[in-house]
């Protein structure tokens, strides 16, 4: 642990001071994207190393490289390390974002160096076969957000996780914690409304009662996202 300290703090250094020019450049598209998992280009990390310093050194060699990366490590205790680079948000950024433990960090490419422009906490990412990272434009400003799965369900797939919009003006990430219970959570941009799903419980005249999936509507007010109405009624 105590030798890996150096080793990070020169790759944050390297990130911290490679500003240079807000000049953009041209970066290859997302459809270039290649995984880690691919061995033939990658080597995995020996399963011996139980240390996690050397896990998120890997990420932080990642992005300073500023390879085009799609993958998710984990270690031997199943710890989240997880790291995408490429023109994900807005095609005329590249972005990198990193997810280790609780901390989810981003990066954006200047000069063909990375500079992080804001990291958050997201709590409760403790189901880690159920993690997953997906983007999709939410709050309808033409930029993905980052909406990070923590559970779904069983039976009807009922997804629930972390939604964070990013924007488009500064990079500044924020937790939309009204969202943590939403489930399968869809954006419809010709409507500006964000689609989700519930399960409504129905009395059918015996002691069983009849789940039915219903879909809620939901739209931004005050930088919230709120219920404005849904079609769930017992047939």
């Amino acid at each position: 642990m105590t030798k890996m300290k150096p080793l990070i703090a020169a790759l944050l250094t390297i990130f911290l001071g490679s500003c240079g020019n807000d000049k953009p450049n041209d970066h290859p598209s997302t459809k270039d994207t290649m995984s880690l998992t691919d061995t033939n280009k990658h080597h995995a990390k020996p399963v011996s190393t139980e240390d996690d310093s050397v896990w998120l050194a890997d990420l932080y060699q990642f992005v300073s490289t500023g390879k085009k990366v799609d993958t998710m490590l984990r270690n031997p205790i199943d710890s989240i390390y997880y790291c995408k680079i490429g023109n994900f948000l807005l095609p005329t950024d590249k972005n990198a974002l990193l997810v280790h433990g609780s901390a989810v960090e981003l990066f954006i490419y200047r000069n063909d160096k990375p500079v992080r422009v804001d990291s958050i906490a997201v709590l409760h990412l403790d189901y880690k076969m159920e993690f997953q990272v997906t983007y999709g434009d939410y709050n309808f400003d033409g930029r993905k957000d980052i909406y990070i799965q923590r559970t779904i369900s069983n039976g009807w797939p009922m997804s629930r996780g972390c939604l964070i919009t990013v924007n488009k003006s500064s990079n500044k990430l924020e937790r939309h914690d009204e969202c943590d219970d939403l489930a399968n959570m869809q954006p419809d941009p010709m409507r500006k409304v964000v689609i989700t799903d519930s399960i409504l419980n129905c009395n059918t005249g015996t002691r069983e009662e009849r789940p039915q999936v219903c879909k809620v509507s939901n739209k931004w007010k005050d930088n919230k996202l709120k219920k404005i109405g849904s079609n769930c009624r017992c047939k």
